[in-house]
């Protein structure tokens, strides 16, 4: 429990920073409106109805921290795209365009990422119930954080590094982590470089295990990285789950990333 902890005080800085939500500064455009109550009572008898009756069940519980002050939101992130806070957009791009083993999951770009419980989210601003409609998905980590959800990723920020150096190392374009169809051709261009000068010459010193594990010994094993990427961060690998509105989701503190559809808000104590 109290490495938990720990690791709790570490990462949710950064988990805080993606979920304390509207101000838009990471997003194409805006994606929440406020609405009346009429609007909303109206949603929780229809389009949330499922997600309504888990949650007063105690079956789906989710959370969202927002500067919003207001009862009732609604949040369509169809609308707009979202880039990684704080970082590097690479693993977005990976996780939403390029790895086929994350295919059947939402698109973490366009999706609100948000808790299994209300820790963090009021230090941050306020507190909201989230009712996705009766169509969405719902990715869930591992973990608190997508940041510790990973086996063989200590840091996504590390990572995302990584994947820069990478390509700016055997490659002569400048890294694009906004376009998947250029990062593909990039990456495999980048590979393709790397193998090419072999073990006499590495002028790249990864810090994550993740790539230093390819570079060092497992590109040997696979196509390019591309395939090793999906298959290392494969995400029932590393304990991801795929769920629908209304399925029961974890009782312990998770992060989750709902998708593909709006979500009602509604101001935690107003329900």
């Amino acid at each position: 429990m109290e490495s938990k902890g720990n690791k709790r005080g570490i990462t949710m800085s950064r988990f805080e920073s993606y979920i304390i939500s509207e101000q838009e500064r990471y997003y194409s455009k805006p994606r929440t409106e406020v609405i009346s109550d009429t609007k909303a009572k109206d949603l929780m008898k229809t389009e949330c109805k499922k997600a309504f009756n888990a949650y007063t069940n105690n079956i789906a519980m989710i959370y969202r921290g927002t500067v919003n002050n207001n009862n009732f939101l609604l949040s369509d992130p169809t609308k707009g795209v979202r880039k990684s806070a704080n970082t590097q957009n690479f693993y977005t791009l990976l996780i939403d365009h390029i790895l086929t083993s994350w295919s059947k999951y939402p698109k973490r770009s366009k999706s609100l990422v948000c808790s299994t419980k209300i820790y963090g989210t009021e230090s941050y601003g306020i507190t909201y119930v989230v009712l996705p409609f009766k169509s969405a998905k719902i990715g869930v980590c591992s973990d608190i954080d997508i940041w510790s959800s990973f086996k063989n990723i200590q840091s996504l920020n590390i990572f995302n590094s990584d994947i820069y150096e990478f390509i700016n190392t055997f490659t002569v374009s400048d890294p694009d982590d906004n376009d998947p169809k250029r990062l593909i051709k990039q990456l495999l261009h980048a590979d393709k470089n790397f193998r090419n000068i072999g073990d006499d010459y590495l002028n790249i010193k990864p810090e994550s295990d993740l790539i230093s594990n390819y570079t060092e010994s497992e590109y040997i094993k696979h196509n390019n990285i591309i395939e090793y990427l999906n298959k290392e961060m494969d995400p029932v690998k590393n304990g991801f789950k795929l769920k629908k509105v209304g399925d029961k989701l974890p009782t312990e503190e998770v992060e989750v990333w709902v998708g593909n559809a709006p979500s009602l808000l509604i101001e935690k104590g107003k329900l």
